[in-house]
């Protein structure tokens, strides 16, 4: 499970339940959820380099948010 969480009000916003979670289907995920909510000024992930792949930077450049892993 892909647990999207606001750090700063510990509200879930978003949990996607699958077996592989491609770079693609997050980048997906977090456009909703910046359509939805605003964009956030910074994302944090835990997962350390996990995420780093051609999609979730692609993703981070067009939506000129900061990814700090």
């Amino acid at each position: 499970i892909l647990n999207i969480v606001d750090d700063v009000t510990k509200e879930c916003l978003g949990a996607i339940p699958e077996t592989s979670i491609s770079g693609r289907r997050v980048a997906r995920e977090l456009t909703a959820i910046v359509q939805r909510r605003g964009k956030p000024g910074m994302i944090v992930s835990d997962n350390g380099t996990e995420f780093t792949c051609n999609a979730m930077l692609a993703w981070c450049k067009d939506a000129a948010i900061d990814w700090h892993f």
